[in-house]
């Protein structure tokens, strides 16, 4: 962490495919929550006349997290990068716990080789693909608190993962789903502990699921999010060109899908001590009695040997974990991605390059495992650390550093970042220069009461009837009153803005961007699942 934060030099910023969305996000983010909306649902971005409701649908956990920060640093390009920082530090710390039932050096070599592999560090200074990552790094908490039991902690990760970046989570479900199920016993715990967690992340996931026919939802897997685009070809897999470009079809990428020496070695290694395994076992069974064996060790650690007994399965698991990690992200696995369409909403193919980064730091753990003489595990994570530095060290860097200014409240107007797939059905079009909030006659006196993203009050003062346009865009949820009456909402042509009829006189015109029935009952399942943990932990007996 010390290092990493040499990297993140103060008061630069570094560049990235999504820096400019992450930080006009968490600007708006941070704007919304400060008016005292929770959960942040509808925004007004740094542009007048561009409101969506983008936070219905894109995953808000990185966004809580920067706006906690920044309750500290004042700053919103601080905040994100010490929330990246944290997020890297937190994916290390939660490697070295799951793996250290292996032992310590496995442990710390298994963070080491998570920490420096290639598509993580391309997400951070590449991409700039901060939620992913984060969402990576609290997977890594799942599997270590299915390892040990921790349920409560289960669902909160599980929940935290959802929110904060639900295509990792689909990435990663199948291999969750696998690896629970060698821990029969509980089975029944942790599948409630999974419902539990999907119960806390309910106040996003439903709406995000049951409205997204309300936006321009074929927008995000179109065009250049097309899935068929971003296939990942074999040679690219082996090469070791370092780019800063974006993915495009073909073979003419300006990024690197390079698996990396390290990965590659360790993939060989598992594959053949797999087929040493198999070839010296008298039945898989032995091996799978191993496994089963596992949860009772503790016992057995403390009556000798602190070496792990070899795990077959799990070998078997995560090198199997990196072959599927491999066939997703190539143009083979096409008819997959057309009869499951919900994958196509992950975009890019080349995503489960972050299997790959997990699978082969567990089994950089496990190979080492095997290794009996302390004193060569030891020399063994000496040597792959300075060569995984070596590899990898030069690309711990963006192509450029930006002054601290580059996305200052003025330079956002110019620099930020707008996603026209999460506008509402309707609008076709959007302004071209700034607009004011609101649109009356010249002859109408009005006073603000009120001016926030998702609630606007108006006094009204008409000498004849006429249209107010409230510059927000129509969607499910907009209310406005008049003099406390709801009235009709007709949204404009073109801008499909919020367009009402005042009549003559004085008026109190407010307009409100309330919860449908689905984010009502969305919020209630989360409250309510935040309630029933609450009362499970502070009423679960303590050992003594």
């Amino acid at each position: 962490m010390v290092e990493a934060y040499f990297v993140f030099p103060k008061d630069l910023v570094p560049s990235g495919h999504d820096i400019s969305a992450h930080t006009t996000y968490s600007r708006i983010f941070i704007d919304a929550l400060k008016q005292g909306q929770f959960p942040v649902r509808w925004v007004e971005h740094v542009w007048p006349g561009h409101s969506q409701p983008l936070f219905n649908f894109y995953q808000v956990g990185f966004y809580y997290f920067v706006s906690l920060v920044n309750v500290f640093t004042g700053s919103v390009t601080e905040s994100i990068k010490l929330a990246t920082l944290f997020f890297w530090g937190l994916g290390a710390f939660f490697m070295f716990l799951w793996m250290k039932r292996f032992g310590t050096l496995a442990a710390i070599l298994s963070a080491l080789v998570f920490v420096f592999s290639p598509y993580l560090i391309l997400d951070i200074f590449v991409r700039a693909a901060f939620p992913e990552f984060a969402a990576i790094t609290l997977i890594l908490g799942i599997f270590w608190a299915l390892d040990r039991k921790r349920f409560f902690t289960l669902s909160l990760l599980t929940g935290l993962a959802i929110i904060t970046h639900l295509p990792t989570f689909v990435i990663f479900a199948p291999i969750i789903a696998v690896y629970a199920l060698l821990n029969r016993k509980n089975i029944v715990l942790i599948i409630l502990s999974f419902i539990l967690g999907i119960g806390l992340s309910s106040f996003y996931l439903l709406p995000a699921i049951f409205e997204q026919q309300f936006i321009n939802i074929d927008n995000l897997r179109s065009g250049n999010f097309d899935f068929h685009k971003h296939f990942v070809y074999p040679q690219q897999l082996i090469t070791y060109v370092w780019g800063y470009g974006g993915s495009t079809q073909g073979l003419n990428d300006n990024m690197s899908f390079q698996v990396g020496l390290i990965q590659w070695t360790i993939l060989a290694l598992s594959l053949l001590i797999l087929i040493k395994i198999a070839a010296l076992s008298a039945s898989w069974r032995i091996a799978r009695n191993d496994v089963i064996a596992r949860s009772q060790t503790t016992k057995q650690s403390k009556q000798g040997s602190k070496g792990t007994p070899w795990k077959a399965a799990y070998l078997s698991l995560f090198l199997l974990a990196s072959f599927f990690g491999l066939f997703m992200m190539m143009e083979t696995s096409t008819p997959v991605w057309e009869t499951f369409k919900f994958l196509q909403f992950l975009q890019f193919p080349w995503r489960y390059f972050m299997i790959i980064s997990f699978s082969t730091a567990v089994l950089s753990g496990l190979l080492l495992s095997l290794v009996k003489k302390t004193s060569l595990a030891s020399a063994i994570v000496f040597i792959v650390s300075i060569t995984v530095l070596y590899l990898y060290s030069a690309y711990l860097k963006p192509e450029e550093w930006l002054p601290k200014d580059y996305y200052s409240d003025e330079n956002i107007k110019v620099r930020g970042y707008f996603e026209p797939g999460y506008n509402p059905l309707g609008v076709e079009q959007v302004p071209t220069q700034e607009i004011p909030r609101y649109q009356a006659n010249q002859d109408t006196q009005v006073q603000e009461l009120l001016l926030k993203d998702n609630q606007l009050k108006l006094s009204i003062n008409t000498p004849k009837p006429f249209v107010l346009t409230i510059n927000s865009h129509f969607f499910p949820g907009w209310k406005v009153y008049i003099d406390e009456k709801e009235t009709k909402i007709t949204p404009s042509k073109s801008y499909w803005f919020l367009e009402i009829e005042v009549p003559e006189g004085k008026h109190i015109v407010e307009a409100k961007f309330t919860d449908t029935p689905v984010r009502v009952l969305a919020n209630q399942i989360s409250l309510g699942t935040v309630l029933g943990l609450l009362i499970v932990f502070l009423g679960y007996p303590k050992k003594p």
